[in-house]
């Protein structure tokens, strides 16, 4: 049993430098990842944002596309009522 433990502690003293190394990696790697995370979390708020203008500039679009064609129309009607006043005339 003595000689498990000896075994045991030569072990343990021969494995810390390893495992301080260990630690101190999972630390940086642990703050990387927290650094991702939020950057990720930026990231969404970015495409969330963009697609609201992305929706917005959809909707003027369409508004503009159909105040083009009641233009468009009124034109048309004015110009059917001006060949009507000529034809009278």
């Amino acid at each position: 049993l003595d000689q498990t433990a000896a075994l045991f502690d030569h072990s343990l003293n021969t494995m810390q430098p390893e495992v301080d190394s260990l630690k101190v990696e999972n630390s940086k790697l642990s703050s990387k990842l927290i650094f991702m995370e939020h950057k990720n979390d930026d990231l969404e708020e970015e495409v969330h944002s963009l697609k609201q203008n992305q929706d917005k500039a959809i909707a003027t679009m369409d508004a503009l596309r159909e105040c083009l064609s009641k233009i468009r129309e009124e034109r048309q009607e004015l110009f059917d009522k001006l060949a009507s006043l000529q034809r009278q005339d």
